[in-house]
């Protein structure tokens, strides 16, 4: 049809250059139907709004180029015809994945069929002159599509990328949630790079997180698919004690580029308050600045005067956590590049790693902090330790780092408890002594 058209094509030019003058009657002369026609291009899923208590799922989509006639939704190697096209496109769980009883909603149901399992969903959209497809994975919990909010902020080695996404179980909000967002080189991207995520904000059940795309990960040459600037990107959701995973859809693209001739600069020390508690502590941070680039964790070293860590049992000072934790090179020369090693050297001394990713404080409770065997981590009551912090930012290596903040000693034991005062009352003026009974008062200096 194509060849036959082209022909067609070519006589009419001809026929309107005989005429000249007459060019507007010669074009009406065209038979009706020559005319090439379109078929759908650029077809995609901009969202799917899931009702599991319904049974039904709606496909949110868009297209360019000739307008479909039949759109096929299929999964599980099943398939729907829709001819009356709607956006959104609502189609029952009862027409997909038939080799389980009640479609869909069998196969959520289904005892095999686990959190992170996944089907294809695909939707194609046709008309006489050609159709076009795209895909995404249906996973038993998914989110709504990430969508981009505002404008993304470049930096040096890569972009900030703000996005919300609704959808989100009760759970969402609790201390055990985990988030993590995905970067892909395009919609189409079959392989993409993970990171951690900061969440912004939840606001009437959607929320708002960021995330850094670190293009400098892979040195000067990125992959191909993120070299030209177009990105998309996915957000997870996760609760740490069940093993629950939430997925979004991908986003819209959008562009990210890395620019080296931006200035770099390393981020303030924190400031640590540290309250012991019972086989652990209470520590709150924050910084003053966090320099060129937004924080992505802490890192919390411990150090302890045990002679079971062969130590002599005397406290580290800062700078012995300075020459332990970091090569001085990479740490304060930012043209030397090289990877920095977190961990210190000294076998006296745990490094732990705290989320904080986009926070410029936060409390950290030591009982949420995972041990280098990732369990809780336990203090032996009556051992002297001692605790300082680091930042690590989204900057490139060699300015990642903050200096460590100054050294808290940590005494953890018991709390106190009050049992009785005796009296309860006594003159306003003063000088009545008290007596005050109770539990684990050691080192008690004031009342």
């Amino acid at each position: 049809m194509t060849r036959v058209q082209y022909v067609v094509r070519k006589l009419a030019k001809v026929f309107v250059a005989s005429l000249v003058g007459v060019a507007a009657v010669a074009v009406a002369q065209i038979p009706a139907g020559t005319v090439s026609a379109v078929g759908p291009s650029s077809l995609r899923i901009t969202d799917l709004v899931r009702d599991d208590a319904a049974e039904q799922m709606s496909i949110y989509w868009s297209a360019s180029g000739g307008a479909p006639t039949d759109i096929y939704v299929q999964m599980c190697n099943d398939s729907v015809t829709i001819t009356n096209i709607t956006n959104p496109l609502v189609v029952a769980y009862s027409g997909l994945c038939t080799q389980y009883t009640g479609g869909v909603t069998g196969w959520l149901n289904d005892p095999t069929t686990q959190p992170w399992s996944s089907q294809f969903l695909y939707l194609t959209a046709q008309n006489s002159d050609g159709f076009a497809q795209t895909n995404m994975t249906f996973r038993p919990r998914m989110l709504s599509r990430a969508m981009i909010s505002g404008n993304t902020v470049q930096y040096s080695n890569g972009c900030v990328a703000t996005l919300t996404v609704s959808g989100l179980p009760a759970w969402a909000t609790g201390n055990d949630t985990s988030w993590s967002i995905t970067f892909w080189g395009d919609e189409n991207a079959v392989s993409g790079t993970g990171g951690t995520a900061g969440l912004v904000s939840i606001v009437n059940g959607v929320a708002t997180v960021k995330g850094f795309l670190d293009l400098g990960a892979w040195g000067p040459t990125p992959p191909a698919d993120f070299a030209d600037g177009v990105v998309a990107a996915s957000i997870d959701l996760s609760n740490v004690a069940t093993n629950v995973g939430y997925s979004s859809l991908k986003s819209a693209n959008f562009s990210c580029s890395s620019d080296p001739a931006l200035q770099v600069s390393r981020g303030s020390a924190p400031v640590v308050q540290v309250t012991p508690s019972a086989q652990g502590f209470t520590a709150n941070w924050s910084v003053a600045s966090s320099g060129s680039h937004p924080i992505r964790r802490v890192w919390l070293t411990l150090f302890s005067g045990d002679a079971f860590l062969y130590l002599t049992g005397l406290a580290p000072t800062t700078a012995d956590i300075e020459m332990y934790c970091v090569n001085p090179l990479d740490f304060n020369d930012l043209t030397l590049g090289g990877n920095f090693n977190p961990y210190c050297q000294s076998p006296a001394a745990g490094n732990y790693e705290v989320p904080a990713a986009f926070a410029t404080s936060g409390t950290i409770v030591s009982s949420k902090v995972l041990d280098q065997n990732y369990q809780p981590l336990q203090l032996v009551n009556g051992r002297n330790y001692w605790v300082a912090f680091t930042v690590e930012y989204y900057s490139p290596s060699g300015s990642n780092m903050s200096a460590a903040s100054s050294l808290s000693q940590i005494g953890p034991g018991a709390l106190p408890t009050v049992t009785a005062v005796s009296p309860t009352s006594g003159s306003t003026a003063g000088g009545t002594a008290v007596t005050i009974t109770g539990t684990n008062f050691t080192g008690v200096t004031a009342v």
